[in-house]
Parts: C-alpha cells; structure tokens; sequence
C-alpha cells in the first residue's frame, strides 16, 4: 500500500530472520497517508502465527477496510444485469451448442482476445461469481440466466450450464464464460 517492502536486506538470511521475527512496522512518511484500516489489514495478513492469520476468504469478506472500499456486488442484480447484455445470452447458448472442438477453439480465441474487449465481460462474470469464489456455480448461473431469452426456467438454465461446464468441473470458469 505505500510501496515500500515490509521487510528488506541485502543479505537473504537476514531478510528471512526479519520476516520470521520482526514485528511489521508502519514507520516512515510512506505510511502516513495510508488508514488506521489499512494497516490492520496488512496487520492481520502478515501475522506470524499462522492460526491467527486473516485467511485469503475471510480478508476479502469480511475485513472492515474491504468491504468498505468494494464495490463489486453494488448496483443491479445479475439477472437483470444479463438481460441488458442478451448478447451474452446467445453467445452462451451458441458456445452451448457448439461441438467439443469447436468449444476449445472458442476458448483460444476468447483466451488471445485483447483485454479492452472482455472489460464488460469480466464485470458481468464479477456480477454473477456472487460469493466471489473466482467461478459461477449453477445456483449462481441460474439466478442470472432464468427468464432470460430462451432460458425460461431453472432446468434450462441447468442444462445450459452443464453444456458450458466444458470440464464438468460443477463450475463455470472464467475462460469457459467467455467461449
């Protein structure tokens, strides 16, 4: 957060000594400027004892200083988020239908697409991934999908989403929504 690295030295063996057994400090002008919750923040993810660590899920979560900040899940629903992009809806019952093959080499494409061009695309992915676990679940998918064009009920919505699952993982992945 101030740029600078919470522990540095020339020397490896003496950086790792101080990462092992330093207290983290918040010295220097670099962090006047930075919030009392920001600093608890960096506190809690870089506590020593592992047990009393802020874990990965429960920093993005829970921690005051992120959930203050985040905006990610503000704003409309997902459903109705998708239906003012119905282009997505077709391209994902198009990629649905599509043959196996053809599914990889959407996945190639949508993977080399200049990223400017999938902006919108990773938002609506942000939109749906309600619980922020980085995929869509089917619950998650059908909240979106059901009542859109051509997805009138929640078995629809299942079927198109065990179609996209490429790797039937029971998640839709980020490279697999944008096929």
């Amino acid at each position: 957060l101030s740029g600078k690295r919470p522990f540095h030295h020339q020397d490896r063996k003496e950086k790792a000594r101080m990462i092992k057994e330093d207290p983290v400090r918040f010295d220097g002008s670099a962090w006047d400027r930075i919030s009392p919750e920001a600093k608890d923040f960096c506190s809690q993810l870089m506590n020593k004892a592992p047990h009393k660590r802020l874990s990965a899920s429960k920093a993005l979560h829970e921690h005051p200083w992120i959930k203050k900040a985040s905006t990610l899940h503000t704003g409309v629903d997902p459903a109705e988020q998708m239906s003012r992009h119905l282009e997505v809806v077709d391209s994902l019952q198009e990629f649905a239908r599509a043959e196996d093959v053809k599914k990889v080499a959407l996945e190639v494409i949508a993977f080399s697409t200049p990223p400017n061009m999938v902006e919108e695309l990773r938002d609506l992915f942000v939109k749906i991934d309600a619980d922020d676990s980085g995929t869509i679940s089917s619950r998650e998918f059908a909240k979106a999908m059901t009542g859109q064009p051509g997805v009138p009920d929640i078995a629809s919505s299942n079927s198109l989403f065990n179609a996209i699952d490429v790797n039937a993982s029971g998640e839709i992945e980020y490279m697999e929504f944008l096929g």
